[in-house]
């Protein structure tokens, strides 16, 4: 059986390239292209097709190859889309019987590869021009279902040395495969979902159901990478896994409990939209929380190259409150998002944390935005008010309940919220939190 351990440093550079390709992409395309480029680089193939199963037909999804797989096209006379192909028991064609057997299957000629689609002779005559001595095919298992297939063309009369190689890539190939279908099954689910509350009149009645729905939407192809992260673990238990492997992992089961994080705030938001919010106090430390939200959007701020700081002017570097953690960190979240979202790239934005009157402490976010008149700051905490809407002319992004639950979530810990903002001056939110903490 072949491991990681065993195998040379140039294999274990191009398993760790290509799995950090397939592991960190939720883009198919950039899953397929970029896998079958480097393995077909790597071992100096003429050439390489990766198929994919859709409804029970083989197609062709992308080739690797460069110049050669040029004038292989060319020389066929057939285009790349050419490759689709029932998957009947009867078919001779190579990569047909590999997925129909389950099993690697070689050939000393394309025409094998390409039975069905090329005459023979032309086949031959290809692979006598391009020095071809020795093709391959290898389904795409995932959990005992094949989800495609590769296949190559070599100038070596045989693939026995690469054999292992391929068939620990075509494991990690496959895995890529179906996250990456789950991921855009997902994302189409909540376009269908968002397109949908755009078209429908009766908005409170439907836009609750529609996070009932993206709740349960969500939670299933998570479950399902859970399923496969199960797996990726006990191949680390059984040191099968490199160093690289491992963190991207880890980089996958911290963007799942973020997921997972969403949907608990999806089901809390949907609580107080049907009046039934529960506050469930805690003490806990507000410098520190507000420190964890804060590096969160570090990465959102960077991007649009806005300066993000924080200024604690209390008098000391721990504050502890009694209040709800999780609607807290809610309205810091939801506060610090609609910042970064009004704020012009190259911008400012500032926290500040300051002792207030007797027993109190203010939170203040100042913001270098787009600002808001007076108007629209009497709406701002209205129910599906959204900003982005009334105040960018963009279109919705999201459900417009963001402000109105930071006010509810406030009202139920008996606070207040206070908003300055000038237009084209940018904004200011002031929230006052009272700072006796149950011992």
């Amino acid at each position: 059986m072949t491991t990681f351990k065993n195998l040379p440093l140039d294999t274990h550079i191009l398993l760790s390239d290509i799995s950090n390709t397939v592991l960190s992409s939720m883009s198919l395309e950039d899953i397929l292209q970029i896998s079958i480029d480097k393995i077909v680089d790597n071992f100096g193939y003429v050439g390489g097709v990766l198929l994919l199963i859709d409804k029970n037909r083989l197609y062709a999804k992308t080739i690797a190859g460069g110049e050669n797989a040029k004038k292989l096209l060319k020389m066929i006379g057939k285009p790349l889309k050419i490759l689709n192909l029932p998957l009947n028991k009867s078919s001779n064609n190579l990569i047909v019987e590999s997925i129909i057997n389950e099993e690697v299957k070689t050939a000393p000629c394309l025409s094998s590869l390409l039975k069905e689609v090329i005459k023979e002779s032309v086949g031959k005559k290809v692979s006598r021009l391009l020095g071809i001595k020795c093709c391959i095919s290898l389904p795409l298992l995932y959990k005992k279902n094949v989800v495609g297939a590769f296949a190559f063309a070599s100038k070596n009369e045989s693939f026995s040395s690469e054999l292992p190689i391929l068939n620990l890539l075509s494991n990690h190939i496959a895995i890529a495969i179906v996250n990456a279908r789950l991921f855009n099954e997902n994302k189409m689910q909540i376009e269908k979902l968002r397109e949908a509350y755009i078209k429908v009149q009766s908005a409170e009645k439907i836009k609750s159901n529609l996070l009932s729905m993206v709740s349960h939407e969500l939670g299933t192809p998570i479950s399902i990478i859970k399923g496969v992260l199960y797996q990726f673990d006990k191949l680390n238990t059984e040191d099968k896994l490199s160093k690289k492997e491992i963190e991207l992992g880890n980089t996958i089961v911290k963007v799942i409990n973020q997921f997972k994080e969403l949907i608990q705030n999806i089901n809390e938001t949907l609580e107080i939209v049907n009046g039934n919010m529960e506050i469930s106090k805690t003490n806990f430390d507000l410098i520190e929380l507000i420190k964890y939200v804060i590096t969160r959007k570090e990465k959102e701020a960077a991007k649009n190259e806005i300066d993000l700081v924080f200024h604690n002017n209390h008098q000391s570097n721990k504050l502890v409150i009694y209040a709800d953690k999780r609607k807290i960190q809610y309205v810091l979240w939801e506060i610090l998002t609609n910042a970064l979202k009004f704020t012009n790239p190259k911008g400012h934005i500032e926290i500040l944390l300051e002792d207030g009157d007797k027993n109190k402490v203010l939170l203040k976010v100042k913001d270098t935005g787009v600002g808001m008149s007076k108007e629209f700051q009497k709406n701002l905490f209205r129910k599906y008010f959204n900003l982005e809407t009334d105040i960018l002319n963009k279109k919705i992004n999201g459900f417009g309940l963001g402000l109105y639950l930071v006010k509810k979530i406030l009202d139920e810990h008996k606070t207040s919220i206070n908003v300055s903002s000038k237009l084209g001056e940018g904004t200011m939110i002031e929230i006052e939190l009272p700072i006796n903490s149950k011992r």
